[in-house]
């Protein structure tokens, strides 16, 4: 018997799903051989990382037999001939293609797309990096990290031995660049083949630029959204044109162009009150177009939203306010305090906590303010940071998705996920259209940390929670063809009402014609 003030059972509410529940315990349990298989793998990426001959072909070969051993079939396909191959005298290494064995045509497909990243070549000569001349290449973060996680995922629903809530399949292929001629014959041969039945589409590498692609988008990069105060220090008061506010905003001004030019994932959240110099002007212009255009909206926190109106396009409105505006004089002119609000936005791209952005920003900041040497006071601190959403409103996958990445991967205490525009790869615009749901699963850093090894578990976890709310999602593909075989239907019956539509005009007694063909009529409506 429950006490007064004692809660009820989960039991007794909810039941608990047994897929979920087996694995939760399952997890548990073997909490410490997941850290052991987990060191394993990353034992296997420096020796496959360092071979720069055999370290593709055995790193594919090593792939197949452990997706073997999870319970997937695995098969690899020659890739097709590349005229300017970068691989010496050998041909273009094989892809993985692997999938659960038992296909229920009723159920969704997911299907996981990785690409296989080599560490590159050593400088030969230790000069060149102390050489002003020579700028070092970019090259994108490495996937390991979340490709352990699936695995380690997969390895889990296979002990659990229980069936697979959707169908899965995954590609895995070893060439250098995601647009190579050879990766783009492969995926046109496989797009009515392999490709065909998959309605979401995953990929595992960390892209770096900025555009708005159909679907969801989910990558490892956040905005941290800062409010920095310039001040004289004191409460007089001066116009827009002259004095402490316009030196302040000035001074603002510049220190926010020299971090713009610094950090490359960084923009400028303003719009300019006061009469600036030209060369502002252009700078703002060109950041608000570039990246404060946002197609259909965000989405934040729950917590960051209690105070604010769900309306996304004015949420987003980029402005520069001051604190307050005490009085307007009769005569026109604008009178303001001495101190100038501005707030801007730093993009980053790793997993790192806000609060290490916050101190980077700073840090930055400090430089630039002591290298201006203005006699104002400067303020920093950080507002909000927001995980954006990019949204196609036409596909009827998307708020199923976007439930099952916010209840899976949102609920982490380390933010080794976010949710960012991303680009879509060249080669995945030849397969996903708009009744696919693209989805971009981030990779983790050096996993080699503490907090990042915990997070693998998190990873873990997410991943089978992610994979167990996609089977909610309501069967598109029957929704599609009822909504068809209707609209076939409903041009039959306009057409039938066109041909009725004198009943409508009819004021004298029907006929027993025309009470029958207007009976038809008003049935016709109600189907309507």
């Amino acid at each position: 018997m429950q006490g007064k003030g004692a809660r009820p059972s989960k039991g007794s509410a909810q039941q608990t799903n047994p897929w979920v529940k087996g694995i939760k315990d399952h997890l548990k349990a073997s909490s410490q051989t997941y850290e052991e298989y987990f060191r394993e793998i990353m034992k296997k990426k420096e020796i496959f990382m360092n071979d720069c001959k055999t370290g593709r072909t055995n790193f594919l070969n090593w792939l197949a037999d452990t997706l073997r051993g999870v319970g997937l079939y695995s098969e690899q396909v020659k890739m097709p001939g590349n005229p300017l191959s970068l691989y010496g005298p050998e041909d273009c290494p094989n892809a993985l293609l692997a999938w659960n064995t038992k296909q229920v045509p009723k159920k969704w497909t997911l299907c996981v797309i990785g690409n296989f990243d080599i560490a590159e070549p050593q400088l030969k000569e230790a000069s060149l990096l102390m050489d002003g001349r020579y700028i070092p290449p970019r090259y994108k973060p490495e996937n390991w990290g979340i490709l352990a996680a699936w695995l380690s995922a997969l390895r889990t629903i296979s002990s659990v031995g229980l069936q697979w809530p959707i169908n899965f399949k995954l590609v895995w292929t070893a060439n250098q660049a995601d647009d190579s001629v050879a990766l783009i014959k492969f995926v046109k041969e496989q797009k009515h083949d392999f490709f065909l039945d998959v309605d979401f589409f995953c990929t595992c590498t960390t892209l770096s630029k900025t555009s708005l692609p159909a679907g969801i988008v989910y990558g490892c990069r956040g905005a941290c959204h800062f409010v920095i105060e310039v001040s004289e220090g004191r409460s007089n008061y001066c116009t827009c044109e002259t004095g402490p506010a316009r030196q302040a905003y000035c001074d603002m001004m510049m220190m926010l162009d020299d971090l713009q030019k610094d950090c490359v994932y960084t923009y400028l959240n303003v719009v300019e009150p006061f009469r600036l110099p030209q060369r502002f002007k252009k700078i703002m212009e060109k950041v608000y177009i570039r990246d404060l255009t946002p197609e259909l909206g965000y989405w934040y926190r729950s917590s960051i939203l209690k105070q604010k109106v769900y309306n996304f396009p004015e949420m987003w409105k980029p402005e520069v306010k001051l604190q307050s505006i005490n009085e307007y004089p009769k005569h026109g002119h604008l009178f303001t305090p001495g101190t100038v609000v501005a707030r801007f936005s730093v993009k980053y791209m790793s997993e790192t906590a806000p609060s290490r952005v916050e101190e980077m920003v700073s840090r930055l900041l400090r430089k630039k303010w002591d290298r201006l040497g203005s006699n104002l006071s400067c303020k920093l601190s950080m507002d909000y940071w927001s995980r954006p959403w990019v949204m196609d409103c036409d596909n009827q996958l998307l708020k199923y998705a976007k439930r099952a990445v916010c209840k899976s991967f949102h609920t982490l205490a380390v933010e080794s996920f976010d949710f960012t525009p991303n680009p879509l790869p060249a080669v995945l615009e030849l397969i996903v259209g708009k009744d696919t749901v693209y989805l971009s699963l981030a990779s983790m850093l050096d996993i080699g940390k503490p907090t990042l090894r915990k997070n693998f578990m998190r990873n873990v976890k997410s991943i089978i929670i992610f994979i167990n709310i996609l089977q909610k999602a309501t069967t598109h593909k029957e929704y599609t063809k009822v909504y068809n075989k209707r609209k076939l239907q409903t041009k039959e019956i306009r057409s039938m009402l066109n041909d009725l539509s004198h009943v409508r005009e009819k004021t004298q007694p029907y006929t027993p014609e025309e009470t029958k063909e207007r009976n038809q009529f008003l049935d016709l409506l109600h189907v309507l």
